[in-house]
């Protein structure tokens, strides 16, 4: 994850975003698509990135449960379950939050 952080940081340095943008029209756009070549560096980053994420919310939920099971807290497997359902639901509800304040702050 750092480092994609630190691609992410270059590409800022480098400006890559204004080599991909194009001035504001009010009228439908008429350009042609950008070469591969310029839209790759910025959009392999953001995919990277999205599926560390990803993959570090599925490890995380499976440590939980797997703690919860296997280790001396002995927590029967509708309660290491329910565990899980406990953290998705406020996942999804802090996920909901950053939606609702900003939509209104």
């Amino acid at each position: 994850m750092l480092g994609i952080g630190l691609i992410m940081i270059l590409l800022a340095l480098l400006r890559m975003e204004n080599r991909i943008r194009i001035e504001h029209k009010e009228s439908t756009e008429e350009r042609s698509e950008e070469p591969l070549r310029d839209v790759i560096w910025l959009f392999l980053p953001i995919c990277c990135f999205y599926f560390t994420v990803v993959a570090m919310e599925v490890v995380y939920q499976t440590y939980i449960y797997s703690i919860a099971l296997c280790s001396q807290l002995a927590f029967s497997v509708v309660d290491a379950s329910n565990l899980n359902v406990v953290f998705w639901a406020g996942f999804g509800l802090g996920r909901g939050a950053g939606i609702f304040y900003a939509a209104f702050f």
